[in-house]
């Protein structure tokens, strides 16, 4: 299991894992996930501790490498960069990290976790899928599972569910309705809770 945080005033971190191309760039074109890559620049600027785990660029096999970064530090969150091509290696991965980590708070994003958010609660072990650019949707998690002032744990989920129980499902809107629900504010649309 992962190792257990100190203190809760801990600073607050972030495990970011690349999608996985076990085919050597048949998938990938042997391109660094620089979209994770962003992301971690992102919240590393917000002060947030933050890794990104290329599975592609392992010494050993990525699981086994990726079990030993779960066990290296107490991740606040850990997310997954899903793309349709490489989604069963990278479903494979999330599931690693339920097992290693089962405390872990797993967070979905990329192409598939997009475009396919029913699917990957299916598939993966995700506690929450995040639609689109995923700047703001972490900064802000991270802020509310870390306890912002002014931020209530339990009254952030009833909101956030009762938008997701009004929200329309991804795939169903057109580009103008989607842009409007992101620059409302409502990037993450789906948590776990609500798809049992």
């Amino acid at each position: 299991m992962g190792r257990a945080r100190t203190s809760a005033s801990d600073p607050p971190s972030a495990l970011l894992i690349g999608p996985y191309d076990p085919h050597c760039g048949e998938f990938t074109f042997l391109a660094p996930p620089l979209g994770v890559w962003r992301l971690a620049g992102v919240l590393e600027a917000a002060g947030i501790e933050t890794k990104v785990f290329d599975p592609n660029c392992c010494r050993e096999p990525p699981q086994r490498a990726l079990e030993r970064e779960l066990l290296s530090g107490a991740w606040d969150i850990v997310g997954v960069s899903t793309t349709g091509m490489t989604l069963r290696f990278d479903l494979e991965l999330a599931h690693i990290v339920r097992r290693v980590t089962p405390e872990a708070f797993i967070v979905a994003g990329g192409m598939e976790a997009t475009f396919r958010p029913e699917l990957m609660f299916e598939l993966g072990p995700f506690d929450l899928i995040v639609l689109g650019e995923g700047e703001r949707p972490l900064l802000d998690l991270v802020a509310r599972r870390r306890g912002a002032p002014g931020i209530s744990l339990s009254d952030w989920g009833a909101a956030e569910q009762s938008r997701a129980r009004s929200a329309p499902c991804r795939n169903s809107l057109g580009t103008a309705d989607h842009a409007q629900l992101l620059s409302d504010g409502l990037h993450v649309l789906f948590l776990h809770q609500l798809s049992a």
